[in-house]
């Protein structure tokens, strides 16, 4: 096999657009075609660009937190639901930030605290399809005190 074949050449291709875009979007120039929010820009998180597959129908879990901060950015698709779940179960579980996207403009969420229990950021789409998002992870929710034992 040659090594001027294109096969190779897609894969550097993809992986150098996949690190432009990262860097774009770490360096506070856009997301997605539009300005990354200020509050990302001006925070010492580390985010990360990322697409996912989710099909129609019921919630689908982007990212998991346990005892962890972050921030969630999304603009697309149109009419799709985005929310952050807190704790285990459908019985024990309780919504919060719920949003419709509209295409435009950027939406965020936001875990805190409550993740000590368990906190997902979840989207519900009209139609099977790619979501991009940005993933921002903020550090621990809540540390050891700082008592020595």
């Amino acid at each position: 096999m040659s090594r001027f074949t294109s096969q190779p050449s897609l894969l550097k291709l993809s992986r150098l657009l996949t690190l432009v875009s990262v860097c774009t979007i770490a360096g506070g120039i856009s997301l997605l075609g539009r300005s990354l929010p200020a509050q990302a820009q001006e925070s010492a998180d580390i985010c990360q660009a990322r697409t996912k597959y989710v099909k129609a129908g019921d919630w689908e879990t982007l990212e998991s937190y346990w005892n962890a901060t972050g921030h969630g950015y999304f603009r697309a698709p149109a009419n799709a639901q985005i929310k952050v779940r807190y704790g285990a179960g459908s019985i024990f579980g309780k919504d919060r930030q719920k949003q419709t996207l509209n295409g435009n403009l950027v939406k965020s969420l936001e875990i805190g605290a409550w993740s000590v229990a368990y906190a997902r950021m979840q989207i519900k789409v009209p139609q099977n399809t790619n979501v991009s998002y940005l993933a921002c992870s903020g550090g621990v929710a809540k540390s050891l005190p700082p008592i020595n034992f």
